[in-house]
């Protein structure tokens, strides 16, 4: 048995989760076997390796094609009355470089969005907000819907709390043709 240990991918040198075998690599325990990996090429790419190594054929298999939005008017039109909401829900780091990205396309700094609060579902959307300096107010641990919106619920102080708010939660959506 071919026991992986997910190693540290918090290193700023490391794009990826890097895995290391308990067994040794010159065994092909996993000869005949085929494996999918599902994620982004560049996350993917140490998991192929680490597998094939050990006789797997890898197969990769891209969870998410990030493009362009056909159309920038409702994103704006938000982004120009951010003063009319009271949070930004993030639910993935795409979104998060999206919307981000297209504050700087409108001649916008990210202090812009200083006033809100910010919900980051995911450790690696937490982790993306914080590297472009933008403060995350709740960080659920647990991505799931219930227990986000538990997490918000403790943060604003119970449902009460929730009376009158308005969320922005820039998100995936089918178009077009890929950022520049």
């Amino acid at each position: 048995m071919i026991r992986f240990a997910l190693g540290n991918h918090n290193d700023a040198n490391s794009n990826a989760k890097m895995m290391t075998a308990a067994a040794d690599p010159t065994e092909q325990l996993l000869k005949d076997r085929t494996v999918v990996i599902i994620g982004p090429d560049a996350l993917a790419q140490p998991y192929v390796s680490e597998f094939e190594s050990h006789g797997a054929r890898a197969l990769k298999c891209p969870s998410v094609e990030v493009v362009d939005l056909e159309s920038h008017e409702r994103l704006d039109e938000a982004l120009e009355h951010l003063y009319g909401y009271d949070w930004l829900l993030f639910t993935s780091v795409h979104g998060a470089d999206y919307l981000l990205w297209r504050l700087q396309e409108k001649g916008r700094e990210f202090d812009t969005i200083d006033d809100l609060r910010v919900c980051a579902i995911g450790d690696a959307t937490e982790r993306f907000l914080q590297n472009t300096q933008v403060h995350v107010d709740v960080a659920p641990l647990n991505p799931q819907t219930r227990q986000v919106f538990a997490a918000l619920n403790q943060f604003v102080g119970g449902k009460s709390g929730f009376s009158g708010l308005n969320f922005l939660m820039p998100r995936a959506a089918s178009g077009g043709s890929g950022r520049d």
